[in-house]
């Protein structure tokens, strides 16, 4: 992210320029508490520097270059090469929703990833589960363990749950993802850091209904 600092009016003495003509905004920055409904706290990654922002006073940190913020945007040229078992945070579109997903298996054009849901508010309690669903209908099921029917032959079961998953095009990931490298507790919960690089986006993540 960055934050708004607006010139001081020793700066605009100093170099002569109006406000508006001198950059009021610095990163990339840290979100590192949510402070309200519309308020952030966020440190300064180079000089550690903390501000506490209204959301209408922090903007993404978009990088001169793409090796700069790698893991949040991904560069084919630049970034981390993904793995199996790797959770990220992706949207469907680019103006979508944000849903979490576990990486099935990488290739050289695309990933495959198996989507996990939640349906708690708070992001701190939310609790991440594996979606599954029945070829025959898109029925969500939310569930850590794999449901019985999953993999059953067809003459003993023949709509067997799979999972809910997708491809994604490497090409097309920069437009998409939203974070990489996030991780669960054992309860299937976000670690600190990972509710952390989500807490801008929170009211964006998708909820399923109780």
């Amino acid at each position: 992210m960055k934050v708004r600092v607006p010139p001081t009016a020793s700066q605009l003495e100093e170099t002569g320029r109006r406000a508006k003509h001198i950059t009021a905004w610095r990163g990339p920055c840290t979100i590192v508490e949510r402070l309200s409904a519309t308020t952030y706290s966020a440190v300064d990654d180079t000089s550690q520097r903390r501000y506490e922002r209204s959301i209408a006073n922090l903007l993404p940190y978009r990088a001169k270059r793409a090796k700069v913020n790698a893991d949040a945007a991904y560069s084919p040229t630049y970034s981390e090469p993904f793995a199996e078992d790797e959770l990220i945070a992706v949207r469907d579109e680019p103006a979508g929703p944000i849903y979490l997903a576990r990486i099935m298996y990488v290739d050289p054009t695309e990933i495959r990833v198996h989507y996990y849901g939640c349906t708690e508010i708070a992001l701190a309690n939310a609790t991440f589960k594996p979606c599954w669903h029945t070829q025959l209908t898109n029925d969500i099921l939310l569930s850590v363990e794999v449901p019985e029917s999953y993999g059953a032959r067809p003459r003993d079961n023949p709509d067997p749950h799979v999972e809910y998953s997708g491809r994604l095009q490497l090409k097309d990931l920069h437009t998409v993802l939203v974070a990489r490298k996030l991780e669960l507790t054992k309860a299937n919960k976000l670690r600190f850091r990972s509710i952390r690089a989500l807490a801008p986006v929170n009211d964006q993540i998708f909820r399923f209904e109780r």
